[in-house]
């Protein structure tokens, strides 16, 4: 069980995954949201380590009150959580970095920190890829997702256009998925739950990993700048939420 230290001294939980342990393969790191395990990803992380044509290696952690990780106590910043994003990087000695794949607003503060240690990497290969999953709230105004999340959300979907204008001269892409509605435990979190028929009809998290998998085997050559996926029966549009 391999575990990285945090500054604070929290020990965050990574795995390794590669096919037949070939670490030389240049990785990728799979980093989910505020308050989720590894888990997230599902089979994800297996599938790029083992796709025949273009294996990664790939590593994913559980955040801190997760999964394997500690549990210290105190608040939850989105600084701590880019710390332990940070922490994961060192704890691996990354070299190279193909791709970054994040979930939710607190890791823009983790490619900023960890970014400068992993972009002159990318742009000595002049390749390298970083898919920040924004949300339908980063491209469109709902009411349902509130002034903070909505902010939130377009500020990512802007700092990755701007990874695109900045690092493209230097073969590096980057992708903004802005996903609708998924059907993950978070929802039992809300106010008012969805209904199991309800969460039948969203973009599943099985969807969302393969949209992920598709753009990371797409050739150097293709930027996807934004991509939006959502559930077919949408209550954005049903509800008018």
């Amino acid at each position: 069980m391999s575990h990285a230290l945090a500054p604070d001294g929290a020990r965050i939980h990574y795995e390794i995954h590669s096919a037949e342990q070939d670490r030389s393969l240049t990785p990728v790191v799979l980093v989910q949201g505020l308050g989720l395990s590894s888990r997230f990803w599902f089979e994800l992380p297996r599938d790029l380590a083992n796709d025949p044509h273009r294996p990664r290696t790939t590593i994913i952690f559980d955040n801190r009150g997760t999964g394997r990780s500690d549990r210290p106590k105190g608040i939850l910043r989105p600084s701590r959580m880019a710390d332990d994003v940070v922490a994961v990087l060192d704890a691996c000695e990354l070299q190279e970095l193909l791709a970054g794949i994040a979930e939710d607003t607190p890791v823009t503060l983790a490619v900023g920190r960890g970014g400068p240690a992993v972009l002159p990497a990318m742009r000595e290969r002049k390749d390298g890829l970083v898919i920040n999953v924004s949300s339908w709230a980063g491209v469109f105004h709902p009411r349902f997702t509130g002034a903070a999340y909505n902010g939130s959300k377009h500020a990512v979907t802007a700092m990755t256009e701007t990874i695109n204008m900045e690092e493209g001269v230097n073969g590096i892409r980057a992708c903004a998925l802005c996903p609708g509605e998924v059907a993950t435990p978070i929802l039992d979190r809300r106010p008012v739950p969805p209904s199991a028929e309800d969460r039948a009809r969203m973009v599943q998290a099985g969807d969302v990993g393969h949209t992920i998998r598709f753009l990371a085997e797409l050739p150097p050559h293709v930027c996807i700048n934004q991509l939006i996926i959502s559930p077919t029966w949408n209550r954005m549009y049903v509800d008018n939420l």
